[in-house]
């Protein structure tokens, strides 16, 4: 395994000549490229790697290393507040995460738009593969969630209301 090339290829955001470079390599090197991607993930510092991990995560993904699992989890709730997760919500798409999505359910209503969209689409995809009772629980999140927006909407239009008289300022 060359992991020069390898690097120049997550360097230059070259997904495509990585999985074909996989693709190549012998059974026991494919897990030595899994494992030496699953390291790297977590070592990589935000912003300045960004695209690195990106690419990264989207091989992890496309090559369905769900071993990778439990470090993007970790990952996505050392930085639920981070604009930089949503490639890694997206990636998990395509790998066995179930078991894991109550821990990031927040995400249902945290962060920007991607995260938010990619999240609901990753529990509609995992509806059917998910327990009653994690159901159940992010259900109870999402409904506690929606109670304390309302609350916070309401006291946003009230104060509106009452320094804005009919749209003046």
């Amino acid at each position: 395994m060359d992991i020069k090339r390898i690097d120049n290829y997550i360097s230059n955001d070259k997904i495509e000549e990585l999985i074909a470079y996989f693709k190549k390599l012998s059974v026991q090197e494919q897990q030595e490229f899994m494992q030496y991607f699953i390291d790297k993930l977590s070592k990589y510092q935000m912003p300045e790697d960004n695209l690195k991990r990106n690419t990264v995560v989207l091989v992890l993904a496309e090559l369905k290393c769900n071993e990778a699992v439990p470090v993007i989890i970790d990952l996505i709730q050392k930085e639920a507040e981070s604009s930089y997760i949503g490639t890694l919500v997206y990636a998990l798409q395509d790998l066995e995460c179930a078991e894991y999505l109550e821990k990031i359910d927040n995400l249902l209503y945290k962060g920007n738009y991607e995260v938010r969209r990619n999240m609901l689409d990753l529990l509609e995809q995992n509806k059917q593969k998910m327990s009653l009772g994690m159901r159940k629980k992010i259900y109870f999140n999402l409904e506690k969630a929606i109670k304390k927006y309302k609350d916070i909407l309401l006291g946003l239009y009230l104060a509106k209301d009452e320094m804005f008289d009919e749209g003046g300022y």
